[in-house]
């Protein structure tokens, strides 16, 4: 069965339509990313011999996901069309600096996460 017939076979709820679902290709590639880079803090935490924190790793998982997602907002607030953005058109750089400031407190977060598990190796 073909996907499209399998929606067909399984409509989706009225109340349930709006709902966000994860087809966002930047939110996937945010998951890739921040699974990758997850994993590279849990290694390093086995380089220095120490038990990773939960609460840490969280950080660093979502600063990863959010680095990316705000990298392709930013992206897209700037190049779109003024006829996509005409209801907003005068908020468009705040949303990109909004988008900046996203993706200098993730990094910031990245870099802090790190620079604490390696630099007591």
């Amino acid at each position: 069965m073909a996907l499209s017939e399998a929606r067909l076979a399984h409509p989706v709820p009225p109340h349930r339509q709006d709902f966000p679902t994860m087809s966002n290709a930047s939110t996937l590639i945010g998951l890739y990313v921040a699974v990758v880079v997850g994993v590279a803090f849990l290694l390093s935490h086995l380089r220095t011999k120490r038990r990773p924190d939960l609460g840490q790793f969280s950080g660093v998982f979502l600063a990863a996901v959010a680095a990316v997602v705000a990298a392709d907002f930013g992206l897209d607030v700037m190049r779109a069309a003024s006829a996509c953005v005409s209801a907003c058109e005068d908020q468009r750089l705040p949303m990109v600096l909004g988008a900046i400031a996203v993706e200098w407190i993730s990094i910031s977060q990245l870099v802090k996460s790190f620079h604490s598990v390696l630099s007591t190796s």
